[in-house]
């Protein structure tokens, strides 16, 4: 009669108590060595995914984009874009573990904030889509909340532009202050405004009737800072101008390699410039023509704008405005007034 197998016990020290001090002892059973060594090697494994699955959502949010999106996207981007979203995530989410956030947690948070516009929204939802889905394949969290998600958001804010009229008035007036230099470039060619801080006189290829945009200049750690990459992918460009452009430029004493630059040969601050210069020759510029004020962000807006409308394909308009992709071309310009949609439908139907 073959003999009976008998469970036996192990005891097994797991711990301290924090307040005694005692050590705490726990049993494993088992009919083998084996088997008792693979139960106690089960406990601790579980164990250490239990503390794994502590993990704060907030740090590994900054982990994540520390890792994954600093030396990944432009510092401008970066800060603009990432480290604001991360600003809004450790106000709501402080404290949380990532295991504990579930998709009820994240529709909440998209009611509370509904006030912003659609597009903070969706870069919310994406940069929290992509988080959830880097911690479970790093065994952080066992499943991502975001899904089925509704992004409760006010309508974006439609980027104003100036009129043709008022577009060709301004140029001109650019063309005669001291002031006006930045403004005149930025009509003419759409660049960003850390672009035109950037932009050097080599850049300039008067023969080919083309300006090169080679890099940006961004502030960080309270410093002007040279961005040799642009702002997205497709930065680094060449920008096609026409005549004026050129003899315009033909004008301009050259006091520095920049062309906005006064005379150090370092690149002007994109926020100084904006606040100075640019605020003198908009306060002038509103005085005298009467027009409304636009940002430097909405002067190249308003030449991305008649650039559409005059019939420019959004191909070209991405290429020369330098936008990561043709969508966000799309999303900028595609939102023509009723006269707009009038004037590019060509049915005998809708002729006066």
């Amino acid at each position: 009669m073959a003999k009976k197998k008998v469970r036996k016990e192990r005891k097994v020290t797991v711990g301290v108590d924090p307040i005694t001090g005692t050590s705490i002892r726990k049993s494993f059973y088992g009919y083998t060595p084996a088997e008792i060594d693979r139960k106690v090697q089960e406990y601790y494994s579980n164990i250490g995914k239990a503390e794994i699955l502590k993990e704060d959502f907030c740090d590994y949010a900054e982990k994540w984009m520390e890792t994954y999106k600093r030396d990944v996207v432009s510092d401008i981007t970066y800060r603009q874009t990432y480290l604001r979203c991360l600003k809004v995530f450790q106000e709501y989410f402080h404290g949380r573990r990532i295991s504990d956030i579930t998709q009820g947690d994240i529709q909440m948070f998209f009611v509370k904030k509904k006030d912003r516009d659609q597009w903070d929204g969706k870069k919310y939802k994406y940069i929290l889509d992509n988080i959830f889905k880097s911690a479970i394949r790093e065994g952080l969290a066992t499943s991502s909340p975001v899904y089925d998600i509704t992004i409760f958001s006010k309508e974006s804010k439609q980027k104003r532009s100036y009129s043709l009229e008022d577009y060709e008035n301004l140029l001109d007036y650019a063309k005669q202050h001291p002031d006006g230099l930045g403004s005149f470039l930025a009509l003419k060619t759409g660049m960003r405004r850390g672009e035109l801080c950037g932009l050097m006189w080599d850049d300039i290829d008067a023969d080919n009737l083309i300006i090169y945009v080679n890099r940006s200049v961004t502030f960080v750690d309270h410093r002007a800072t040279i961005n040799p990459k642009g702002k997205t992918k497709n930065a680094v460009r060449p920008i096609p101008v026409d005549q004026e452009t050129i003899d315009h430029l033909s004008t301009i004493e050259k006091v520095d390699d920049y062309i906005l630059g006064c005379g150090h040969n370092i690149p002007v601050d994109p926020h100084n410039y904006a606040s100075r210069a640019y605020t003198r020759f908009m306060d002038d510029a509103t005085a005298k023509l009467g027009i409304e004020r636009l940002t430097m962000h909405e002067l190249r807006h308003t030449y991305g704008t008649i650039l559409y409308k005059s019939g420019t394909g959004l191909d070209a308009i991405a290429k020369v405005m330098g936008h990561a992709s043709i969508e966000t071309t799309r999303r900028i310009y595609v939102h023509e007034d009723i006269e707009d949609i009038r004037s590019r439908i060509q049915l005998p139907i809708l002729k006066q």
